[in-house]
């Protein structure tokens, strides 16, 4: 089973929220997606949700992040 962890982030005076999943497989990191730069925010970004997803297989979890089209690697797998 992997578990994605969901981080929304609301980006002060703006209208986005900016989105990092986590993924986990057996408690461990394996990757961090996001729809956002962390290093080229200039506002301040404030933690106002998070859920957590389960699903059967890291190629799931990779497709359910992918099928949004709005996500990139921003920590790569870390090798076994």
């Amino acid at each position: 089973m992997v578990t994605l962890h969901w981080s929304y982030h609301e980006i002060a005076d703006t209208d986005y929220t900016a989105v990092e999943i986590e993924i986990y497989e057996q408690d461990r990191h394996v990757e961090t997606w996001a729809n956002f730069d962390r290093d080229h925010i200039w506002k301040e970004v404030w933690g106002n949700q998070t859920e957590k997803f389960v699903l059967p297989s890291l190629g799931a979890a990779r497709l359910f992040i992918a099928s949004a089209g709005c996500y990139e690697l921003v920590a790569p797998q870390v090798s076994s």
